[in-house]
């Protein structure tokens, strides 16, 4: 008995100073405290990107974290997007794991909380991303992954192991983080993980391999195309081949690009969907053959009687610029027997073209265009800022005023010019064209529910009704977005595209003012996500003054300027951005 109390007396003092010693670590961290509250209220699915409160006050970080932003009124986003931040650059380990544990619980919330965790999830994976030559956080990543990875003896199958993970699903989206690091080291872990049975985690193991570089990979990345189904899987492989076409650690091998491009005409050669073969064509592009150039006219030929599930305009088009790029011949993509003759007076002696720039302005286009960008879509949606700041001068131009500076219906507006411009793009589509066209101001007002025929009776309708059309109220962009893609928000796999549109034209002349979403960081990437499988290309206008719409955004938040905006959405959607103005 006296030994105990004498053991305990020696003890207790011990575990006090251990405790105190603790609780003193803690409190000089107080990144990781601020982390673990957040993380908290983040589990519990309570975490509202597009949140707003004043700082400090209602803030989940301490103002210590946050001096210079203070007297912002931020999202839960921005938050978000400062503390893992804060955490990547300080680059610990643990801080790693912290940057993990957020993509883990984002994985396991439900209903709508999962849709907001998907945006703090990608916020994070942005943190690890951009920290990656910090030797703590690739640490972290590559000891979570090779952590689960399991292996168990069969003999029926090649090497005689089929390999599992305990945690596939997080594995699937730390492996690209983990290639990005462009660390030679981890190439091992990223092309074990290619042989799980997980269709998800390849995927992702693909990516990874990508972003490292690893051309020799391609055989056996351009391997999974067999199996894929969803438009968003072939679209994140294809952008993966083409990268490993150009990768440099090791660089791929003439006949590793051969086996290659085999496998992605066979699938193209099996697919009936449009979305998913237009992710492929550029392959055949990049991939230089000979084999693809009958291949690619055996395509077009079957566009011809095939429905519009199969092909779109969009895809026609595509097909058509990759047989010009490849054989330096042209004949417009609705003359297929003349692509058929020249193949069969030509096969025998041909050699691939150069590679070069074309003349893009011989290509197809099934409208007139415009504001001269070509209308290449069979189903194409006009989106139309209608805003009170489209009744101003055209930039450049002039607007005749009366003695009591009133306008006076003299000089060109904008709408003036937006709608002579629709005018014409309209008359030009062909009869087997489908088209919409949806008004953007305050709210959004679609012309018709649905697309309708190119026909002299609908473009009569149309024209008729765009005369009464008049510019008031704000911007409300990305309702007019979501409007024209049927975004689906909580979407299940494969069931993610309500309408079958293949090209967007977005005319505006500022920021989103009202609506749904004004940061247009956040707009970007909604768009940009949901595009990944659906492949519709958008084109964009800007008609405005950049540097008016500059001085007229308000204080805080994203200032990247409404040209830079929507170049940006063209640009990451396979588009063209136009500026007509300053």
């Amino acid at each position: 008995m006296i030994l105990r109390f004498f053991r305990m007396g020696l003890c207790l003092p011990l575990a006090l100073l251990l405790v105190a010693n603790v609780s003193a670590v803690q409190k000089k961290d107080s990144l990781g405290r601020a982390f673990s509250h957040w993380i908290q209220v983040f589990k519990a699915g309570r975490l509202n990107p597009e949140e707003r409160g004043f700082y400090p006050k209602k803030s989940l970080l301490p103002p210590a974290l946050m001096r210079g932003f203070r007297n912002v009124r931020m999202t839960r986003s921005e938050e978000a997007r400062e503390l893992f931040g804060l955490l990547g650059s300080r680059g610990r380990i643990e801080d790693g794991q912290r940057l993990i544990r957020v993509i883990q619980v984002s994985l396991k919330l439900r209903k709508k909380a999962r849709a907001w965790g998907r945006r703090f999830r990608l916020a994070a994976s942005k943190a690890l991303r951009g920290m990656g030559a910090n030797p703590g956080i690739q640490a972290a990543v590559a000891d979570r992954v090779e952590r689960g990875l399991r292996f168990r003896a069969d003999k029926k199958v090649p090497g005689g192991k089929v390999w599992t993970h305990k945690e596939a699903r997080l594995a699937g989206e730390l492996l690209p983080i983990l290639g990005s690091f462009r660390n030679p080291v981890h190439r091992k872990i990223l092309e074990r993980c290619l042989k799980v049975q997980n269709l998800d985690l390849r995927i992702g193991a693909a990516e990874g391999l990508a972003a490292l570089g690893s051309g020799k990979s391609i055989t056996r990345v351009a391997g999974i195309l067999s199996e894929l189904e969803d438009p968003v899987d072939f679209s994140r492989v294809a952008r993966g081949i083409l990268r490993l076409i150009q990768g440099k650690r090791p660089p791929a091998v003439e006949k590793d690009l051969r086996r290659a491009l085999t496998l992605v005409l066979d699938r193209l050669d099996s697919l009936k969907d449009w979305r998913s073969r237009i992710s492929l064509i550029p392959i055949l592009k990049a991939i230089r053959s000979q084999a693809s150039v009958p291949f690619l006219i055996k395509l077009l030929n079957a566009s011809k009687r095939a429905s519009g599930k199969e092909f779109s305009g969009t895809l026609k088009y595509r097909i058509h610029d990759a047989l010009v790029d490849l054989t330096g011949f042209f004949a417009p993509v609705n003359q297929v027997e003349k692509w058929v003759a020249w193949w069969e007076a030509n096969k025998e002696k041909f050699h691939l073209a150069p590679v070069r720039d074309l003349n893009k302005s011989k290509g197809w286009t099934s409208g007139k265009g415009f504001f001269g960008i070509p209308i290449t879509g069979s189903r194409v949606v006009f989106i139309l800022d209608i805003s009170g700041s489209m009744a101003w001068p055209l930039p450049g131009g002039t607007i005749a005023r009366g003695k009591d500076g009133k306008y006076s219906g003299g000089g060109e507006t904008r709408m003036d010019r937006a709608k002579s411009e629709l005018r014409r793009a309209i008359k030009g589509l062909p009869v087997d064209s489908k088209f919409n066209v949806i008004f953007i101001s305050g709210e959004t007002r679609k012309w018709r529910k649905n697309l309708v025929s190119a026909t002299k009776k609908n473009k009569k309708s149309f024209l008729s009704y765009l005369v009464k059309i008049r510019p008031n109220g704000g911007t409300a962009l990305y309702d007019g977005m979501k409007e024209g893609l049927h975004v689906k928000e909580l979407r299940k796999r494969g069931d993610r595209y309500a309408s079958s549109v293949d090209e967007i034209f977005l005319l505006s002349d500022g920021m989103p003012s009202v609506g749904e979403i004004l940061d247009p960081r956040e707009i970007l990437f909604r768009i940009r996500d949901w595009n990944l499988g659906a492949n519709v290309r958008i084109n964009t206008i800007f008609v405005g003054d950049s540097r008016t719409a500059r001085r007229m955004m308000p204080p805080g938040g994203s200032r990247m300027g409404p040209d830079t905006f929507m170049g940006r959405m063209a640009k990451e959607n396979d588009g063209v951005f136009k500026k007509i103005g300053r």
